[in-house]
């Protein structure tokens, strides 16, 4: 949080602040639970909306929201084809239409190339110093890294 406040400029700081807070709260939850709830993402993605379109950008938002939850949806169904198994969760795919919404599209494809990104990072460092090894059956919280996407994305946007 203090990356709010030396970053952001003092119109925003208070919306930063609470979806710095909110994010924060999902992604502990999601580490722990591997469970983004719909308390949390259902209201951002909502709130998303609401900021874009008192700043003219409501379509666009719509357009984010759209396509990180359709984006997402269409992982999520291709991997459980290929694998047989779930791979990523409907929270997963909620809290990319939340993203898309409060990132608009270009940030939205910002924010996941950066989470796809932190991802390899924390998978190729857990499997050189972790035990036991990584393997294909070994649950990645998704979520976090979203969050991080996100978080970077928002502030670089803001500041």
């Amino acid at each position: 949080m203090i990356s709010t406040v030396l970053i952001l400029p003092a119109s925003l700081l208070a919306t930063g602040l609470l979806l710095g807070s909110t994010l924060l709260l999902a992604g502990m939850i999601d580490l722990r639970w591997y469970w983004l709830p719909d308390r949390i993402t259902l209201p951002m993605a909502a709130i998303g909306l609401l900021v874009a379109a008192v700043d003219g950008n409501g379509l666009n938002a719509l357009i984010g929201l759209a396509s990180g939850a359709g984006l997402f949806l269409v992982v999520r169904v291709a991997y459980k084809m290929l694998r047989g198994r779930e791979g990523l969760g409907m929270g997963d795919v909620k809290l990319a239409a939340a993203m898309g919404a409060w990132l608009l599209p270009a940030g939205l494809f910002y924010a996941i190339f950066i989470a796809a990104l932190t991802g390899c990072v924390v998978v190729l460092t857990r499997t050189l110093f972790s035990r036991p090894q990584i393997t294909a059956a070994t649950r990645i919280a998704f979520g976090p890294l979203l969050i991080v996407g996100f978080w970077v994305e928002w502030l670089t946007y803001h500041s």
